[in-house]
């Protein structure tokens, strides 16, 4: 079985977490954080309507895609951060900002 290119998580992640807003919405962003064994993701988003800043509920499919991407950048780039910021905007155009341990 042949796996998808690392590149083509980005746009599943980001439509992933796009489809648990149920109203309009200008950015979004989620920070993750990666301890063993331990998974933390905190989202939120602004609206469209009054630029009001929500939480978002992440769900286990969200959080399975970020381990996903996390585990695959280890083995495949040698690439083991242990925190994120992902951030995509309503046009579609997202960033991945990583963090690094300092041990």
């Amino acid at each position: 079985m042949k796996t998808e290119p690392i590149e083509n998580l980005y746009p599943k992640i980001g439509q992933t977490i796009a489809d648990l807003i149920t109203e309009e919405w200008q950015s979004i962003w989620v920070d993750i954080e990666i301890k063993p064994d331990v998974t933390t993701l905190k989202g939120h988003y602004i609206t469209a309507a009054n630029s009001a800043q929500r939480s978002i509920r992440i769900t286990h499919q969200v959080v399975a895609l970020f381990q996903e991407l996390h585990s695959r950048m280890a083995t495949e780039m040698k690439d083991d951060w242990v925190s994120a910021h992902f951030e995509i905007t309503r046009a579609g155009k997202f960033s991945l900002k990583l963090e690094y341990s300092n041990e």
